[in-house]
């Protein structure tokens, strides 16, 4: 037993101050480190006028680089990043529109969305 104390008692300072350096590296990997994360999301099309329908839309996906917390990213849903063109002063025929990206995870930075404009065919 007392070889036990002996051996928990030596330099017991070195050790309380190691654990502390694990710990706050264990706390900076999960709540401060912020990473980047690819998604794929499709693109739709919105406010588009009554007499007017989507032929097609090129490309129909955009590359959307996220930046968070890993704790953040690895709770992310898809679903709540949204991407679309505004088409309420769209023409009929072949329209190059912008990409808007919005996020409901207000935790993440949109840093990056390619191609960051699409063309939007539509006819009558």
């Amino acid at each position: 037993m007392e070889k036990l104390k002996k051996l928990l008692l030596n330099n017991l300072h070195l050790k309380i101050f190691s654990l502390l350096v694990a710990f706050l590296l264990w706390l900076n990997l999960n709540y401060f480190e912020r990473t980047k994360f690819e998604l794929i999301i499709p693109v739709e099309v919105i406010n588009l006028p009554e007499n007017l329908k989507v032929e097609n839309i090129e490309p129909d996906k955009v590359s959307v680089v996220v930046e968070g917390n890993i704790k953040n990213l690895s709770k992310l849903k898809i679903s709540k990043i949204k991407a679309f063109c505004d088409a309420s002063n769209i023409k009929e025929g072949e329209n190059i529109l912008p990409v808007i990206v919005q996020s409901k995870e207000k935790s993440l930075t949109i840093k990056k969305v390619e191609p960051s404009y699409v063309k939007v065919y539509v006819k009558h």
